[in-house]
């Protein structure tokens, strides 16, 4: 076991100190990360033995104003259901749907997900899953102001204009009770966004993400958990790689708070609970503070969430849940 966590981590510290390379961002941000394991890495789904739904909404950058029109900020919602496939041994399945509004731009994407899960040494569980589904994309090109309109596009678009278009993604993860690890990357396709245009040209960026956490209980009221998020954006010759970090304490099993700073963006403060008895049930919410790019940007996000666990009983007996992050 030890031989192959030696070399798990080798192949993600390669991974990370390659050079990659970065577009224009095109996926949804959540500062709660390690409470959406799924959205990251579709091998997440019926990993830890429930029926697991979310529920997340964000406002980026609050009370944000755009020069003209009603621009206003960047809204966000997810939804995601993820199950033990009880018709075949050690799967999982799982959709996924997201809405992502940024001024013009408005994309949906909703996405079934398979996950196959292999039970190693020491309570580990090694995982690989796959997603295929859609990517919709509508831009209202009346809600731009070009500074030639005699230009092509300005003269050829107008009006609200939708594009759709097949997505896939791929994940490894790897739990056990004490820390998760994972790695997945999305967009196989790379399709084309064009709305008939070649001059629009513009391709679903390949990303690249690695995630991991760390459950270490300080006593018996206490449990500290470090994790870190790092995404890679392999696009346009510019090398990018950004990196968040948080660390929660949760306390009695029932109550969390915690910190989080994502690189040259902003700082998070997050709190949550578990407010049923057999701890199923979990709300939270994170303050982002910007700290970078402020001239383009207003100073503060929110994120809320609320989720449910359910176990299968093929997999587990109805239990007190326990606050492990990272897994769902």
């Amino acid at each position: 076991m030890t031989k192959f966590i030696k070399k798990l981590t080798s192949i993600i510290v390669l991974l990370t100190i390659i050079p990659k390379w970065v577009a224009a961002q095109q996926d949804a941000q959540f500062s709660q990360y390690m409470f959406n394991s799924f959205y990251l890495n579709p091998a997440v789904a019926g990993a830890d033995g429930k029926a697991n739904f979310l529920l997340m909404h964000r406002t980026q950058w609050a009370g944000y104003g755009a020069t003209f029109d009603d621009g206003g900020s960047p809204q966000t919602q997810i939804f995601s259901a993820t199950t033990p496939f009880v018709y075949l041994k050690n799967s999982g399945i799982g959709l996924n749907v997201v809405r992502d509004v940024r001024g013009p731009v408005n994309s949906l994407e909703a996405h079934l997900s398979f996950s196959y899960h292999l039970n190693i040494a020491d309570k580990g569980k090694l995982s690989f899953g796959g997603r295929a589904g859609i990517y919709n994309q509508i831009i209202d090109f009346d809600k731009f102001r070009f500074v030639d309109e005699s230009d092509q596009i300005a003269l050829q678009l107008n009006g609200k204009q939708s594009e759709l278009k097949p997505d896939f993604a791929f994940g490894v993860w790897y739990s056990q009770e004490k820390f998760y690890v994972g790695i997945s990357t999305n967009h196989l396709l790379k399709s084309q966004i064009t709305f008939g245009l070649e001059q629009l040209e513009n391709a679903l960026a390949r990303n690249l993400y690695l995630t991991g956490g760390y459950n270490y209980q300080l006593n018996d009221q206490w449990l500290l958990q470090p994790s870190v998020l790092i995404k890679n954006l392999p696009e346009n010759g510019l090398k990018s790689t950004s990196m968040e970090f948080s660390v929660l304490g949760t306390y009695n099993q029932k109550f969390w708070g915690g910190l989080a700073y994502r690189q040259s963006d902003a700082l998070t403060a997050m709190i949550g609970m578990y407010p049923t008895k057999d701890n199923r049930m979990r709300v939270g919410y994170a303050f982002d503070y910007t700290v970078s790019g402020k001239q383009g940007k207003a100073p503060t996000s929110h994120e809320i969430f609320l989720s449910y666990g359910l176990p299968v009983k093929r997999y587990a007996k109805p239990t007190q849940e326990t606050p492990r992050h990272g897994t769902r």
